[in-house]
């Protein structure tokens, strides 16, 4: 099973690690700061706040994943790229432009085209989970891992155990390989621990860094989502 390289990032910032997953909880204004802080240190990254004001533009360095494609399905969507616009299908029969569409479709379809845009290196979202249904954030975990391994550094804030839960899984089947296509996996979507690293961001501002082992970090991370 070919893996990302490990690679750390490291910037001046609270002490911060970027690693190719990189994961961070805790209280929302503190995660809010950070990440801005985050992004504005990189020049070959694009930042989706919480607000989704950002919009990926060139949109012939887009190529959806599998795990991308699947989402889409599971939430009824289609993609339909044009040379110079980004059109949502829903299964209901509607079309909109990205910029028209409701905010809850805008939203993740603005996270799925970051993901999955060939145009920078470095992803930092907000929040990517708003809006979305407990088997489309997991689902989502996917489309992440997925692109920390076709090479991107995915920086992420989040409280939700859906998500945080599934990111868990693909973790912790890195060291059971013969569970990955028996359970509905593929080699793409599994993700080495030493790719991950994850920080809690506590009320006074400090920021601890969390342990990523071979079972994942989901039970300390359980713990902190109920403190905080």
């Amino acid at each position: 099973m070919e893996n990302p390289k490990t690679e750390v990032v490291k910037l001046k910032i609270s002490d911060l690690e970027l690693r190719p997953l990189t994961i961070i909880i805790g209280k929302t204004v503190e995660k809010s700061f950070l990440l801005s802080q985050l992004a504005s240190a990189i020049t070959d990254a694009v930042f989706l706040p919480a607000d989704r004001t950002c919009h990926i533009v060139d949109v012939s360095l887009i190529r959806l994943t599998k795990s991308a494609e699947q989402l889409l399905r599971d939430v009824g969507m289609e993609l339909r790229v044009s040379p110079s616009s980004v059109y949502i299908e829903t299964s209901s029969g509607k079309r909109f432009e990205l910029a028209h569409a409701p905010p809850s479709i805008r939203d993740i379809i603005t996270v799925i085209l970051a993901l999955s845009s060939k145009d920078f290196r470095f992803v930092i979202i907000e929040s990517p989970e708003a809006y979305l249904h407990p088997n489309t954030q997991r689902i989502l975990a996917r489309v992440i891992a997925e692109a920390v391994n076709s090479g991107k550094f995915v920086t992420l804030s989040t409280n939700s155990d859906y998500l945080l839960g599934e990111l868990n899984n693909l973790i912790a089947l890195s060291n059971a390989p013969n569970l990955i296509k028996k359970l509905g996996y593929r080699d793409a979507e599994v993700i080495k621990p030493e790719a991950v690293i994850a920080y809690l961001v506590r009320g006074d501002g400090t920021v601890e860094q969390l342990q990523v082992d071979a079972l994942g970090i989901f039970a300390k991370v359980a713990e902190e989502i109920l403190v905080y």
